[in-house]
């Protein structure tokens, strides 16, 4: 092991851990932190690698839920990095190369953020670069032991995440380097015991039937193989989609936006095949590529030109990236063996190359870190807690996304913070099982949408008020309660009211919204539009005073209407044309 990869451990570790955050992001992330602090079973399809794995290593660190689930995502993103730059060496990289691939990669913006806070994909790249590790020409490993260790690796990475099957062109270009390898014994060894080193792991799925601590943390209930099967193969979403709302695979513009991201890699990798002659070794990481990027990526149903779905999406291109990242090693090799021959004899020079290399490193790091802060804003942390405080005792809570569901959840089962209050997904409503456990916390036998003519969610909110809960909407995309039922701007959403209350005077509740907003924290860098959930968050605290400014409008009180619409104005995020509107 050379001195330079030690560095690029080291430093590596360094970084991860510098920039772990200690606060709920967007996403998955609140999911992935609840499930490492307490039993249960994620979202479809259940990732029980990573839950278990992340569990484990939360447990041995000793900080607070949030940041011990960071830094164990931390850690296995280093490991990531080291198998990846150990792999770019095994497809036949210097090893100076191979360091400075990794290094690059590691502090890529995507690389930088999904190894760094509580999320699934550092995993699903750690196993992805053994197996390119273990496909190569020129893998340590050989004959029957690439083999099974590759079926091994295959199943493993089954059980965490179900996109690494896009790794097959590459992963089969190793089984069958390691079937010439093997003679006699070893290919009747491989031949009966690959398909049992692929399955063993998927036995792992099977942890979901484990009891939870909390019913409340179990998606979906879980009563034998069949249960399991079904989630496991996310038919709730759909096997083949990525999005559980349908809808047609958005194929030009998820196209684009893996251009963007995979552009630079993509370039250097086009001229590593163009350069180097690989055979049928480069075209399998080609195929990989291909698969795991545009094949795959291009049949997503979800519009990554939306405000959210664009980041959403782009976590998946980590994989084509981390595929390409050998093969640009490789372009940069041959790249730099073909300039003049002074230019060349100043790179031989180990404290140049060095120097080069740190730069080059240093500078994508920088280019990186404005975006990293944007994503790691503690904006949704923040917004997840005011929600459950300002909210009155024992209010319902009804809104949808998967950042405000799961986080909520984890502030309440975590950290116990107001658990009198019930927080309903409208989305996941669909479900029976869901339906049934909202039922079951309401506590009063009655189901939950009762049968009867008008929309469901008109009964069910009638139905809630009927219990004397104070109801309250965090997102404004429920249309059919607030026409039939009286509502009224409330701190950080809608107040939903009985049928024979009326709504306060706007005056009044203009000094309400400014009472309840003064205490806030928010005293960090206020996000952009493209800045994903912080801005989806600071559109939901602007949406109330721009609702009370129309009312005021209304009830002929202009200057009034102006201080409230100056309020949503600096509440929205930066570069919003109509504050409480997302695009």
């Amino acid at each position: 092991m050379t001195r330079a990869t030690w560095v690029l451990w080291v430093g590596v570790a360094a970084l991860y851990a510098l920039l772990a955050p200690d606060v709920l992001l967007g996403g998955d992330n609140a999911e992935f932190v609840t499930l490492a602090a307490r039993t249960g079973v994620a979202h479809p399809s259940g990732y029980p690698l990573h839950v278990l794995l992340s569990r484990a290593l939360t447990a041995l660190i000793p900080a607070g839920p949030i940041l011990a689930a960071s830094l164990a995502t931390a850690l296995v993103g280093v490991a990531q990095i080291a198998a990846l730059e150990r792999a770019c060496r095994a497809w036949g990289a210097r090893p100076a190369v191979a360091t400075l691939a990794a290094a690059l990669f590691a502090v890529s913006p995507l690389a930088l953020h999904l190894n760094t806070h509580a999320e699934v994909f550092a995993l699903n790249g750690l196993l992805a670069a053994l197996i390119l590790g273990l496909a190569a020409p020129a893998s340590p490993w050989r004959g029957a032991r690439r083999g099974l260790a590759l079926a091994a690796l295959a199943g493993l990475a089954l059980a965490n995440h179900l996109s690494c099957v896009t790794l097959a062109p590459v992963g089969l270009f190793g089984v069958y380097l390691a079937w010439r390898e093997a003679a006699g014994r070893e290919r009747a060894l491989l031949a009966l015991g690959a398909p049992l080193a692929l399955l063993a792991p998927l036995g792992l799925y099977f942890t979901l039937l484990l009891p939870p601590d909390d019913p409340s943390l179990v998606w979906g209930v879980m009563q034998g193989p069949g249960d399991v099967l079904h989630h496991a193969l996310r038919r709730d979403y759909g096997t083949l989609q990525l999005s559980a709302q349908g809808g047609e695979a958005r194929v030009g513009a998820n196209l684009l936006l893996l251009a963007g991201s995979a552009g630079g890699a993509a370039g250097v990798a086009a001229l590593g095949l163009a350069l180097r002659r690989q055979e049928r070794a480069g075209w399998a990481l080609a195929a990989a590529a291909l698969v795991s990027g545009p094949l795959f990526i291009s049949r997503f149903n979800i519009n990554p030109d939306t405000l959210l779905g664009g980041h959403v999406v782009e976590r998946f291109h980590l994989l084509p990236l981390l595929v390409l990242t050998p093969l640009a090693a490789l372009g940069l090799q041959e790249a730099l063996a073909r300039l003049p021959a002074s230019v060349s004899a100043l790179g031989e020079r180990r404290g140049a190359a060095a120097l080069l290399g740190a730069a080059a490193t240093a500078a994508v790091l920088l280019a990186s870190l404005p975006g990293l802060q944007a994503r790691h804003s503690p904006a949704v942390d923040r917004y997840l807690r005011a929600s459950l405080e300002t909210a009155p005792p024992k209010a319902v809570l009804l809104g949808t996304g998967d950042h405000r569901v799961f986080g909520l959840r984890y502030l309440q089962r975590v950290e116990g913070l107001r658990p009198d209050v019930l927080c309903i997904d409208y989305a996941l409503l669909t479900y029976p099982w869901y339906q049934a456990e909202i039922a079951r916390l309401l506590g009063d036998g009655a189901p939950l949408i009762p049968p009867g003519e008008g929309p469901a969610s008109v009964r069910m909110a009638r139905r809630l008020l009927a219990t004397g809960r104070p109801l309250h909407l965090l997102t404004t995309d429920m249309p059919a309660i607030l026409a039939a039922l009286p509502s009224h701007p409330a701190p950080l959403g809608v107040r939903v009211l009985p049928p024979d209350q009326a709504p306060p005077p706007p005056e009044a509740l203009l000094i309400d919204l400014a009472r309840a907003y003064q205490p806030l924290d928010l005293d960090y860098p206020r996000p952009h539009l493209e800045d994903g959930w912080a801005a989806e968050v600071h559109l939901r605290y602007a949406e109330p005073w721009l609702a009370l400014a129309n009312a005021l409008q209304h009830s002929g009180r202009p200057d009034l209407a102006q201080q409230a619409r100056q309020q949503a104005d600096a509440l929205a995020p930066l570069d919003t044309e109509a504050p409480g509107s997302a695009p």
